[in-house]
């Protein structure tokens, strides 16, 4: 593991020089400002400290010895005020500095208390450990390897090892530790001639027999690395996943195991084999006591016939798999049929484990967004189910997104490897351009979003969400009704509108043939059916006879003021419907009929005057609406997709003109002003 580079801080205001503090921390008196040093370094020292601004006063010689005592002024201030007199230490703040400050530091305590080998090995010595342990971290901060040991000497030269003694060696490679010359002259031209200093070993894997809760740590950053322990020693993500591989390979009593990583690309699908791949490479004793090895394509486990491999959509060979783990890597863009191929062959194991990882997409159609809504209910005990364990990290839907409350509740890792000052100019930047909030609220939030420029704010529209309310509570009352009859093999819808009090109550019932269903393979469409929101049709085609039935009995049901029918595909309904006696109107689907109503539908929601009864297959609809604007700032509904369906919000809309039209009408005449002649 090759060292890391210096650590980046701040430059920090510490009330002393670092140099200066550092040096005084080694040889200086504890109860003043007065330093001691040896007469070959005096003049260093002061030229040292008069370049950082400080001036030495009071020399004295001490007798019968080539040691050199001296005051420096407006330090003993200094040191008073960072409460240092008669408290020797290392403030721990400092290793958040800047690594030039750092430098210095070290600098000062290698010039006081520091040695050089002839080798070009460095050494620092003390009997204060706290001095000494931040030293070391000090020491490693700088991209250096050090060693730390303990060793006991005599104390007052009694020639008895009493006195505990702490020591730090470590050989600096391209950095000059040293501020006197000759000190630093010793290690010139020795630097680099350690082949080991600037790496770690892995020497051994020694298990503790101890089983405890551990967590493992991932971190969002380019190189996927970060520093652990007092040494700074880089590492890589844990990689859960892999880490899971690995084991069920390897280390779980395997016999004939089959791991396997999915996605929906083969590429996807490598990344957690790959991690896995350099994990168990850079481990050697892990592959000798295993017997594991490492291959280009997979992983493999020879002495249980066991192997992790990665799969995809892709594969030609997915029938029949019955892995003991599958690992499902961004689930947000796996298929449906993937995942149940998956799925359904851990059934013939009863060992076999499913590992999904997922962030928020904007395909609320898929099979990620149907799973994380069921283990997010399973982990707020919304729902019982022993067989699955998760955890969700998310926004609320009422979060205030630019809160830094919501930033931390949905990065766990904030302020530690999610960077508060970059998550915080990424959300002024989404706040400021309407085109990047989308991307800010699913890879930084884990928010699920529909359609980039959704027409209408769907969270203003489960405001008015009544889950209880029933169209048969709306029997006799007034209402319109519009039809949307899309083509043979698609979603057809009627949208119901009822208004009381200025307030008004939207229902939609479709219809969609079974054979459509089977092949769009769809999640919604599946949860929609089953619960009562969409009505599946026998055959490949919809049967127009159904629906004319339908909104025959309506009008004995409702006091029906208006059907609103396109002619495009439902001229024989409109005729059936006129010979019944009904009030049928065309309604053509052009933008002088639906800019207006589209305008002021998104108002009433916005105002709070539309309630529903939280049809998920309706709010999916309303979020896939776009607008096309022409030049008079007119507005034309659509889809931006062929896959997203937008059919029972235009039956809504329809069904919505007609209140507009009737209110415009019934406009009393005194709200135009009388004019007198």
């Amino acid at each position: 593991v090759v060292n890391t580079k210096p650590v980046m801080g701040s430059k920090l205001d510490f009330g002393c020089d670092p140099y200066v503090l550092g040096y005084w921390i080694g040889n200086g008196t504890s109860r003043d400002a007065r330093i001691t040093c040896h007469e070959d370094d005096f003049e260093g020292i002061v030229e040292n400290f008069s370049r950082r601004g400080y001036s030495c006063s009071t020399v004295r010689r001490k007798k019968g010895t080539k040691g050199i005592s001296f005051r420096v002024k407006s330090l003993q201030a200094e040191l008073k005020k960072i409460n240092q007199l008669k408290n020797k230490h290392i403030d721990p703040k400092w290793l958040c500095a800047s690594d030039e400050q750092r430098l210095e530091l070290v600098k000062g305590l290698m010039d006081s208390d520091g040695s050089v080998y002839k080798s070009g090995v460095c050494s620092f010595s003390q009997s204060n450990k706290q001095i000494v342990d931040l030293f070391y971290k000090l020491v490693c901060s700088l991209g250096i390897k050090a060693t730390k040991n303990l060793k006991m000497i005599s104390e007052n030269n009694n020639y008895k090892a009493t006195k505990p003694h702490w020591v730090v060696d470590f050989t600096p490679i391209g950095v000059n530790v040293f501020g006197l010359k000759r000190k630093a002259d010793r290690i010139l031209g020795k630097r680099g001639t350690h082949s080991y200093c600037d790496k770690r070993y892995i020497v051994d894997v020694i298990p503790t027999g101890e089983y405890v809760p551990m967590f493992c740590v991932e971190v969002d950053s380019a190189d996927h690395t970060y520093l652990i322990g007092n040494s700074y020693i880089p590492t890589h993500n844990s990689s859960m996943a892999s880490q899971c591989g690995l084991f069920f390979l390897a280390l779980d009593n395997p016999a004939g195991n089959q791991i396997s990583c999915f996605a929906t690309k083969q590429d996807q699908a490598r990344i957690v084999l790959d991690s896995a791949r350099a994990m168990a490479k850079k481990n050697g004793s892990f592959l000798v006591k295993t017997g594991t090895k490492v291959l280009a394509h997979k992983i493999t486990h020879k002495d249980s016939n066991s192997e992790m491999r990665a799969m995809s959509s892709e594969s030609k060979s997915l029938d029949g798999l019955a892995d003991v783990l599958a690992i499902m890597d961004e689930l947000h863009s796996m298929s449906r049929a993937l995942f149940d191929v998956v799925t359904s062959g851990m059934s013939k194991r009863n060992d076999s484990l499913t590992l999904c990882i997922t962030t928020a997409g904007d395909n609320l159609d898929g099979v990620g967004f149907s799973q994380s809504a069921y283990a997010k209910k399973v982990a707020l005990r919304e729902i019982e189910d022993d067989q699955m364990f998760s955890i969700v990290y998310c926004a609320e839907e009422t979060d205030d997104i630019y809160d830094e409350t919501t930033w931390r509740k949905a990065n766990p890792n904030y302020g530690v490897s999610v960077d508060p000052i970059t998550f915080k100019a990424k959300a002024l930047k989404a706040k400021e351009v309407p085109a990047d909030e989308k991307n800010f609220k699913i890879k930084h939030l884990n928010m699920w979003v529909q359609e980039y420029n959704s027409f209408f704010d769907t969270n203003r529209w489960e405001v008015g969400s009544v889950p209880e309310a029933k169209l048969s509570d709306f029997y006799g009352k007034r209402c319109k009704i519009g039809v949307d009859i899309a083509s043979h093999i698609d979603l057809t819808s009627i949208g119901y509108v009822f208004k009381e009090d200025g307030k008004y109550f939207v229902f939609d019932r479709s219809f969609i043939p079974e054979e459509t269903v089977r092949k769009a393979k769809s999640t919604l469409y599946d949860n929609c059916i089953g619960q009562g929101f969409l009505t599946q049709t026998k055959g490949e085609a919809i049967n127009q006879d159904e629906i004319r039935n339908i909104l025959h009995a309506d009008s004995k049901l409702f006091k029906v003021d208006e059907y609103l029918l396109d002619p495009w595909n439902a001229v024989a309904l409109i005729q059936f419907l006129k010979l019944k006696g009904l009030n049928v109107s065309e309604f053509r689907m052009n933008v002088a009929n639906l800019s207006e109503p589209t305008k002021k539908f998104d108002a009433a929601i916005r105002e709070g005057k539309v309630f529903h009864n939280g049809s998920p297959l309706l709010k999916w609809s309303l979020g896939n609406v776009v607008v096309k604007y022409d030049a008079a700032d007119n507005v034309f509904p659509r889809k931006s997709s062929e896959k997203l369906k937008i059919d029972p919000v235009i039956a809504l809309l329809m069904a919505f003109a007609s209140w507009v039209q009737e209110e415009d009408v019934q406009k009393p005449l005194d709200s135009f002003g009388i004019r007198f002649i």
